[in-house]
């Protein structure tokens, strides 16, 4: 008994010293995102309209499974494209899409996506990014990432190209964070999130100590005088 009750104590010293850091997988892939979180749900944002191209920014919107805000006012649900490279991507002009314009030349927006239960991954479409020199990053838990921005037709005009970005983490989250620097509009569509539970490398570590464990305290022999 005072074995089992030394083991034990161990497990639990070894448990709150294992660092639970989560591990996040980037996907730039729909096909590959949406395979590796097994689960999942799109939200396609075909919503009712919100503001117009060149007014009726908000700073917040309430959608079913997450909350949306932007600083500044940026949050706008138009139908087909903007004109200027931002489009719903499902090819439907009919469809509505997330658009964020801040209505000032070249006034980048910081979003965040807040769900409204925590998500093991999240991606989505994204077009009409495509200011040279700016940057497009998305932030969640504590790292930060640069995304590649929309490229532009080689003959002149708004770009025609939707770019996916995703992640996966072994941790839930419920929180992402999307800032341009300098592109005052930009459109988001088919929001995915979801996702099965993976168990992070600590919590196999413990599984194996505990089986390992269990086994030596089954199989260590007991003296009796």
């Amino acid at each position: 008994m005072r074995r089992l009750t030394l083991v034990v104590a161990v497990i639990c010293i070894l448990a709150s010293t294992i660092p639970l850091s989560a591990g996040l997988v980037t996907y730039t892939n729909r096909g590959l995102f949406e395979a590796a979180l097994g689960s999942y749900t799109i939200d396609p944002m075909n919503y009712g309209t919100v503001g117009t191209l060149g007014s009726g920014a908000v700073v917040g919107l309430n959608f079913y499974d997450f909350l949306v805000q932007t600083t500044p006012n940026a949050l706008k649900i138009i139908a087909g494209s903007d004109g200027y490279g931002a489009f719903d991507t499902t090819g439907d002009a009919q469809a509505k899409f997330l658009y964020l314009d801040t209505d000032i030349g070249f006034q980048g927006s910081t979003t965040t996506f807040t769900m409204h239960s925590p998500t093991l991954g999240f991606g989505f479409d994204y077009t009409g990014v495509t200011q040279t020199g700016g940057t497009f990053t998305a932030a969640v838990l504590g790292s930060t990432f640069n995304l590649a921005l929309n490229p532009l037709p080689p003959g002149g005009g708004p770009s025609t190209t939707p770019l996916f970005w995703g992640v996966i983490s072994t941790a839930p989250f419920d929180q992402i964070v999307l800032t341009t620097s300098n592109d005052s509009g930009y459109g988001v569509d088919q929001v995915t999130f979801g996702g099965t539970a993976i168990p992070e490398p600590s919590t196999f570590a413990l599984m194996g100590l505990g089986i390992a464990v269990v086994l030596f305290v089954r199989r260590a022999p007991t003296y009796r005088g």
